[in-house]
């Protein structure tokens, strides 16, 4: 009594304390403490027990209201009795629903550990009978969530601050801080040890039913997610309360999970295995290919990417990292968000150092653990006090903004948008993205880049992809411009697929193909596109069967073979073409269908076998079809003359590639006859076999036909041009291929042939690339007169080309082949007049043939040796063997002819009269070496036939009487009928050799209307008659020299002709 005389009992102080109670936390104690202890609080007593029991506290303040209690328990006896009987109470409604038992967690939660913290501080007398009192309680919370779990945090929060006490058990981390120090745990001998078993049973016997609870709930998600993923095998999409149930499965079980493991933790149990679905096992570890989903779990490479090149995937997936490159302050959207944040972290960390202390557990390594938190606080701290003031400092900024920076960054943001459309790569996107980030983001500027990127031009499809680039990349920092344009999108769509008009189709393909292009940059949800296309096929005609197309031309291959949206555009691909099996459409939206289904899922094709090649076989082909070129041809034939010819293989290959020429480059093939001309000064029959090899391809071409191999017969007539400029065939083997593309297949009548139908011009091509290559060359002597006959039949060539039927008014004659035939005509003959119908062509060719006949009449009554290939204008008919060469000399055939199996047979064996026995001998040894012709073996005679034998004698008897008629013939030398001046006749005519000494001049009078001449001779002594005879001695000496050189060089002339043939 004399200790409650001394305190305090005003009633404001009083009622301030209670005040107090109300919102009492841990740092408080020692405040709380020194007031209670001058306080007379006698009749506050019940109002002190009722504000304890309606604290709302954390479970860090629990331990000072349980200080709290410990203080009023020893100044007042009577508290301690009120206060356990109001504590009994809560409990009493612990079995109810679920919704109501979901509502006490909490309070439960703080209640039954401050029960405990009471007990064990000695508030309530009696320790047994309320050790027996507060397992009653945990038995009936347990006991009555064993199936539902829904005490679990109340369990486990008893279990983590009071089961050391009460239960005797360790947490995993204190046995292992036992175990690693190799201490005793220290015994607290408050609870007894069979009560400290009786609680630890009742704790791990609940575990056991919550790890059962676990395994249930774990199966039954797994079957779930099963019937789902059938359903998506099976429909390609789930429905939306399917979704939303999964997800409320996956939420509850997520949180089970963390309860179970907490708890396990803290009674260091083993928490329960989880089997895994076996089907997912299966999809996770087989290398098998999932038959619904084939593009699952499957490294995007080559064909069956997404992309179709690296290129797209570097634009689509590659963005600029503007985090990287920009401080962190010019994209925080809000800087009130950051610190808010930040402040909340500071006090759950305060929070959870403060219910660190209240365990007051001592560990050796508590002072290092407990130094580091310290400094994680301090830290935390200091960030709030630096955001708290970046945000005041900010704010103070941009309240003192002067209106001429708002000016510059408006300007900025106008600058910008009218850079948007000419962005036509990444790079300059890039840019814009970084110009904006650094001068204009802030929210009146990003709705104007909305409303800028929303309103770009319907026939600007080229930005879409651009400016869907801009919006990705601006996403990583500012994430209020992707959500605004997406919801514009669908706007959009929904608004033109409703209102069903057949005008502004340009909009509309816009808004489809700006869907597509950030669909493929994930902006736009892929289950929203394809619910786009679904509804585009729902009404599957007009424009939005060219909407749907464009859509998957976009982006249907990045949906077709993403694994989360395969199975749905698969069902919907089939859906559009049974759509378009059933519907009547034109011509054109079939074919818009096909490719946009063709572009998403593309036919198979068979891979081809890649051939194995032997290594020297490689090097051959590397050298003749990748290095070769302009400025390598030279190192090139180095490498060729390393080969080993003597190999009959090797040498065999090496033709062959020469042959192919269509496997160089296009702008290469002349460095191949360099090449090739460069190699036969050295392998000289090496030259024969590839040019009959590209003479057979040239014919084999004429023979087949086939569209497939036009560019291999370019390229050979190509060659066969560039190796005429290199000397390596002569004229006659140009004009004979000349001639055959005029004649071969064609009749002479000039009706219609399937191997030169009246519609295919290629041949045309072939004729005017040949003359182009080598034409150039025909510009003198008999090649011009030669070249000049055969235009003739070519312009009637042509001529019956366009009088065919299959060229009209509906389908005109080419105009590339014609601008390709005046090109040619203009380089090779400009002055040409070319024949425009095809009767000035047939009169041409008629006026030729009279002017050859008539040649050949006359010639017949001439030389007997001339025959009709001695014209130098020859019929495209087959030649004869003998014909002049351009040397002026005949060719016949080589009087040694090997016999060689047809199938050997390659090279012709034509050579020409002057050859000499070393290359005979050459020529026989190289053939014998690749054709197997045993030397030893002498050439078969052939025997004459009967024909043979009576045109010889026929010959012979023609040479006979030729013969004889000549010998009566006096051979007389012709008289030069020169007419002599008539001054001049009747003088004698001098000696020869005779030297004068006096220099004759004829002086010319005039006499009236007559002319008279005189002779006037000076003497040689004169200066007149010296410095005259001087000139004349000058002028022959001159004469002379000029005669000496054009013998020379005429004679050098014919010999590199000669030569070179």
């Amino acid at each position: 009594e004399n200790l409650m005389k001394g305190l305090d009992s005003s009633v404001k102080k009083n009622s301030s304390f209670t005040k107090k109670l109300r919102s009492i936390t841990e740092p408080q104690r020692d405040a709380l403490t020194t007031e209670f202890n001058g306080l007379n609080l006698s009749r506050y007593i019940q109002e002190a027990v009722s504000i304890e029991l309606c604290l709302e506290t954390n479970q860090a303040d629990v331990s000072c209201v349980a200080h709290i209690c410990s203080l009023f328990h020893q100044r007042y006896q009577e508290f301690s009795d009120l206060l356990k009987k109001e504590l009994v109470k809560v409990f009493e409604n612990y079995a109810g629903k679920d919704e109501d038992r979901a509502a006490n967690v909490t309070r439960y939660r703080v209640t039954l550990r401050l029960l405990g913290e009471l007990i064990l501080y000695g508030v309530f007398e009696n320790l047994n009978e309320n050790i027996k009192l507060l397992g009653g309680i945990l038995n009936n919370i347990a006991n009555c969530d064993k199936e539902s779990h829904i005490y679990v945090q109340v369990i486990i929060s008893f279990a983590k601050h009071c089961g050391e006490d009460f239960a005797g058990v360790l947490s995993r981390k204190h046995r292992a801080l036992v175990e690693k120090h190799n201490i005793t745990w220290p015994y607290t001998g408050i609870i007894p040890r069979d009560a400290q078993a009786s609680f630890r049973h009742l704790l791990q016997s609940y575990y056991k039913t919550l790890a059962k609870h676990l395994l249930q709930v774990h199966k039954d998600l797994q079957n779930r997610e099963r019937q789902n993923r059938q359903i998506l095998l099976t429909k390609g999409e789930l429905h939306a309360d399917k979704k939303e149930s999964l997800e409320r499965a996956q939420k509850s079980y997520e949180k089970l999970l963390a309860s179970t493991s907490n708890l396990a933790d803290v009674l260091d149990e083993d928490m329960p295995d989880l089997p895994q679905d076996e089907l997912i096992q299966q999809c996770e570890g087989s290398s098998t290919v999932d038959i619904f989903n084939p593009f699952k779990n499957q490294e995007y490479d080559g064909e069956s990417g997404i992309w179709e090149d690296e290129d797209y995937r570097v634009f689509y997936e590659n963005l600029k990292d503007l985090k990287a490159s920009l401080p962190g302050i010019l994209y925080k959207e809000d800087p009130r968000t950051g610190s808010s944040e930040s402040l909340d972290s500071v006090d759950e960390k305060v929070t959870d150092k403060d219910s660190s202390i209240g365990n007051q557990v001592e560990l050796l390594d508590d002072a290092d653990e407990e130094l580091n938190i310290e400094e994680d606080f301090a830290d935390s701290d200091k960030e709030a006090e630096d955001t708290i003031f970046c945000y005041f400092f900010t704010g103070a900024d941009e309240s003192s903004e002067s209106a001429s920076v708002v000016t510059s960054g408006a300007a900025a943001m106008e600058a910008l948008i009218a850079k948007l459309p000419t962005c036509v790569n990444k790079d300059m996107i890039d840019e814009v993205a970084m110009d904006f980030m650094l001068s204009c983001n802030n929210k009146k500027n990003r709705k104007k880049l909305t409303r800028a990127v929303l309103t770009v031009q319907r026939t600007r499809l080229d930005l879409l992809p651009m400016y869907s680039r801009l919006i990705a990349t601006l996403d990583q920092c500012v994430s209020d411009i992707s959500p605004e344009v997406v919801k514009a999108l669908k706007g959009e769509f929904r608004f033109h697929v409703r209102k069903k008009d057949q005008i502004n189709l340009e909009s509309k393909i816009k808004s489809v193909r700006f869907i597509g292009e950030l669909t493929k940059f994930q902006i736009f949800p892929k289950g929203d596109a394809l619910h786009c296309l679904k509804m585009l096929l729902e009404d599957f005609s007009h424009h939005n069967i060219e909407m749907a197309c464009n859509l998957l031309e976009v982006c249907g291959r990045f949906l077709y073979r993403s694994p989360d949206s395969h199975i749905r555009t698969k069902n919907l691909l089939e859906v559009m073409m049974r759509k378009k099996a059933v519907q009547n459409l034109d011509g054109r939206q079939l074919t818009m269908v096909d490719n946009a289904f063709y572009y998403c899922n593309p036919p198979e094709r068979q891979k081809m076998m890649q051939k194995v090649r032997p290594p020297m076989h490689q090097y051959i082909r590397k050298l003749l079809y990748k290095d070769l070129s302009k400025t390598t041809t030279e190192r090139v034939l180095r490498q060729i003359r390393k080969l080993p010819w003597d190999n009959t293989e090797i040498a065999l290959y090496a033709i062959k590639c020469f042959i192919r020429i269509w496997n160089v480059k296009y702008n290469s093939i002349h460095c191949a006859a360099n090449l090739l001309s460069g190699l036969s000064a050295y392998h000289e029959e090496l030259a024969l076999f590839i040019v009959d090899g590209v003479l057979e391809e040239i014919r084999l071409g004429m023979e087949v036909n086939h569209p497939k191999l036009n560019q291999r017969r370019v390229c050979c007539v190509r060659y066969l041009g560039e190796l005429y400029n290199y000397r390596l065939v002569e004229s006659r083997v140009i004009f004979n291929t000349l001639y055959s593309f005029l004649t071969f297949g064609n009749p002479d009548d000039g009706s219609s042939s399937e191997l030169d139908p009246p519609q295919h011009l290629f041949r045309i091509r072939l004729i005017c690339t040949l003359l182009d290559t080598c034409g150039q060359y025909f510009d003198h002597g008999n090649y011009r007169k030669k070249l000049d006959c055969f235009l003739v039949y070519f312009q009637l060539y042509i001529n019956r080309k366009k009088s065919s039927p299959e060229w009209n008014e509906s389908r005109p004659f080419p105009r590339d082949v014609d601008y390709m035939i005046a090109d040619t005509l203009e380089i090779l003959r400009p002055k040409l007049t070319v024949c425009s119908t095809l009767q000035e062509a047939q009169e041409q060719v008629e006026q030729l043939e009279r002017d050859q006949k008539q040649q050949i009449g006359n010639s017949s009554h001439g030389s007997p040796h001339t025959s009709i290939t001695g014209s130098p204008c020859p019929s495209p008919m087959p030649r004869d063997d003998y014909e002049p060469s351009e040397s002026g000399e005949s060719e016949q055939d080589d009087s040694e002819v090997l016999d060689v199996d047809d199938e050997y047979e390659m090279i012709d064996m034509e050579m020409d009269d002057d050859e000499t026995a070393m290359h005979r001998v050459t020529r026989g040894r190289f053939l014998m070496k690749y054709l197997y012709i045993n030397p030893s073996t002498p050439p078969k005679k052939v025997e004459p036939t009967a024909e043979d034998q009576e045109f010889q004698q026929m010959f012979e008897r023609l040479m006979v009487d030729d013969l004889h008629s000549r010998r009566g013939e006096s051979l007389k030398v012709p008289s030069l009928d020169v007419a002599v001046p008539m001054h001049l006749k009747g003088q004698v005519r001098k000696a020869e050799g005779a030297v004068d000494e006096k220099m004759n001049f004829v002086l010319m009078l005039r006499k009236g209307n007559k002319q008279q001449y005189r002779d006037l001779e000076i003497p040689i002594s004169s200066d007149l008659a010296a410095n005259m005879r001087e000139k004349q001695v000058a002028e022959q000496a001159e004469q002379q020299e000029l005669k000496r050189l054009v013998l020379d060089h005429n004679q050098r002339q014919e010999e590199e002709i000669y030569n070179g043939e």
